[in-house]
Parts: C-alpha cells; sequence; structure tokens
C-alpha cells in the first residue's frame, strides 16, 4: 500500500548505549526499505539531528539539507535493563545445555516526528522485552514443535520471533508518520491569522 506517495522523508537512526553504529545502519536500512515500499523517497543518516543533545531544531549544517525533506524521523534505541541469571548458567553448564540459559533485556525506543523546519508533529517511545533461552535442549524441543506442530506464523526457530517483533514495530512506526503526515498537511490548509484578527 503506497501510504506516502511522493514524500521526502529523512531518516536519523542515533546512535548510543543502546545501539551501536552498525546495529543504528542496519535499522536505517530497514527503515528506507519500509517506507520506500509505501511510496515514499527515503534518505538515511547515522548521526543525531539534535542540536547539542536537546529535543528542539536542527543541528548546525543539517538544517538546509533538512529543508529538502518533507518530514524528519528520528530513532533513538535506550537498552534499561540487562539482567542474566547465573544459577541457569550453571544448570545449563552441568546439564550439557539440556537445561537453558536465560537472558532478559528490556529496552525503550523514542520515535520524533518533524517537519524540515524542526516542528515537531508527533512523538512516541515504545518499550519491549526480550527473554532468550539458549541451550540445546530448548532449541530441540522448538525446532521438533516448529516442524511438526506449530502453524508458520507461531514459530520460534530461525528468524521467526526476529520478524514478529520487527512487524510489529514497522507497523507502529508506519501509523505515527502517516499521523505526522496528516497533521503536517492539516497545519498547511489553516490560514495565518495576525495578531490584529487579520487573515
Amino acid at each position: 500500500m503506497r501510504n506516502f506517495p511522493d514524500m521526502r522523508l529523512h531518516v536519523y537512526c542515533v546512535p548510543g548505549k543502546g545501539l551501536k553504529p552498525a546495529q543504528a545502519s542496519i535499522l536505517c536500512q530497514r527503515m528506507a526499505v519500509l517506507f520506500e515500499n509505501q511510496g515514499a523517497s527515503v534518505q538515511t543518516f547515522i548521526e543525531d539531528p539534535a542540536l547539542g543533545g536537546a529535543d528542539a531544531g536542527l543541528a548546525p549544517g543539517t538544517d538546509e539539507t533538512a529543508r529538502a525533506a518533507d518530514l524528519v524521523l528520528e530513532l533513538e534505541v535506550e537498552a534499561v535493563l540487562k539482567r542474566s541469571h547465573p544459577i541457569t548458567y550453571a544448570m545449563c553448564w552441568f546439564s550439557f545445555s539440556i537445561v537453558p540459559m536465560v537472558r532478559e533485556t528490556t529496552f525503550t525506543q523514542r520515535v520524533v516526528v518533524r517537519d524540515a523546519s524542526g516542528f515537531l508533529l508527533a512523538s512516541d517511545r515504545y518499550r519491549g522485552r526480550l527473554v532468550e533461552r539458549f541451550g540445546a535442549g530448548v532449541w530441540t524441543g522448538n525446532w521438533i514443535l516448529d516442524k511438526f506442530t506449530r502453524e508458520p506464523e507461531d514459530r520460534l526457530t530461525g528468524e521467526a520471533a526476529s520478524n514478529d517483533l520487527s512487524a510489529d514495530l514497522y507497523g507502529q512506526l508506519t501509523q505515527l508518520v502517516f499521523n505526522a503526515r496528516l497533521r503536517r498537511e492539516a497545519l498547511q490548509l489553516q490560514p495565518v491569522v495576525d495578531p490584529a484578527g487579520r487573515r
């Protein structure tokens, strides 16, 4: 579906503690594919567009580039909590990985959409939690269930879990950018009123 025909979109993937530069590059590539498939013309940047880390405004040297865009999308990822379970690591070791080791990661993703002037159109913050289990026992069990029992959309091995997470995120991002585009168009249609009340 072409939700963004002829729209010029700049995507900034901001490296940080929760997002390494290589990961930011991959994220931007995926965002480019996502929005190009919906009709947009996309340019990606692996940098922070905010002035001095603040919320408003574009950094010096980027404002002219941004004015060539209809919308500017900023993505930041922060790892809130990383926790492993030492007892499960020990049990995994002594059971020859039949008992799985467990690792948890909690993260937030901040998403901001602006127009070319830096005016805020939409923003949101998504929170996610990943629980990873490693071990021959859990992998073998899931592989057997995926092979003979589970429907394709319910499978857990391979790239299935990653694809499910991506599909959820892509849907939320698409809706947020779509709402920002509608708001931008609505603001452009509003008449300008001076302090004296004349249009």
